[in-house]
């Protein structure tokens, strides 16, 4: 399916819209006459944008536009008061919205495999975030304004060219954080620093690449090191150890 016809706007107690695993490259705009839409799955299609009215759809809680042509958002996105979670890994993306911060119910934002050099500093009023992904970007630091996102429990930025020197302050960034990836960083050894996250509980430092060439190449010795350093913590060093 190609398009949508605008009939769909007549479907006003519809509460969820699933549209996978199409050939979709717009909405039309009369989607957003569905008041009542809970959850919107969009995921495998062509999109290139979004209507900037989907911030009428003030009911939505779920929005899932993974492996879609999106290079932007629109700003009205903020207006989705009743978001939770928010989809978009596997765009284009190369920025957020500022207005990204207004959606103080998000808990779950996705935003691996895109082309994001950073986060606009009104990330901070995400105070309801519990899992931030960030891997396989264009980042070069670590965003210093997730310090203040209190809730924050899971965290992933492998994959991105962020030097080894910058997790020495992760501790001090993400104290709280339970699940942490850093696979593909292209490390050799881990801080010591990494023991002060005292709620850690599973430590990903293996490849998703489709490759399965991992960029982290610690030896047999570090990996003991790594393994004492964080004697509560799983540390998986290969994808065969995920299960």
């Amino acid at each position: 399916m190609a398009r949508l016809p605008k009939e769909i706007g007549q479907l006003e107690n519809l509460a969820s819209l699933d549209l996978v695993n199409n050939q979709l490259m717009n909405l039309p705009i009369e989607i957003t006459q569905l008041d009542n839409l809970t959850n919107l799955y969009l995921h495998d299609n062509q999109l290139t944008s979004l209507p900037k009215e989907i911030g009428q759809l003030k009911n939505l809680t779920s929005l899932d536009l993974v492996n879609n042509q999106l290079v932007n958002l629109p700003m009205e996105i903020g207006q989705l008061a009743s978001l939770t979670s928010l989809y978009l890994n596997d765009n284009q993306l190369v920025n957020l919205p500022i207005e990204i911060g207004q959606l103080a119910n998000l808990t779950s934002l996705h935003l691996s495999n895109n082309q994001l050099i950073g986060l606009p500093s009104e990330i901070e009023h995400l105070k309801s975030l519990e899992l931030l992904y960030l891997n396989s970007n264009k980042l070069t630091k670590i965003p210093t304004k997730i310090r203040l996102l209190p809730n924050l429990k899971k965290f992933s930025i492998g994959g991105n060219s962020i030097p080894a020197e910058e997790l020495t302050q992760l501790y001090s960034f993400i104290p709280l954080v339970e699940t942490l990836y850093l696979g593909d960083l292209g490390l050799l050894a881990l801080p010591k620093d990494i023991q002060k996250l005292k709620m850690l509980h599973t430590l990903d430092l293996s490849s998703y690449r489709e490759d399965k060439n991992n960029l982290n190449d610690f030896s047999a010795k570090e990996r003991e090191n790594i393994r004492a350093l964080l004697p509560n913590c799983k540390v998986i060093f290969e994808e065969s150890e995920r299960k």
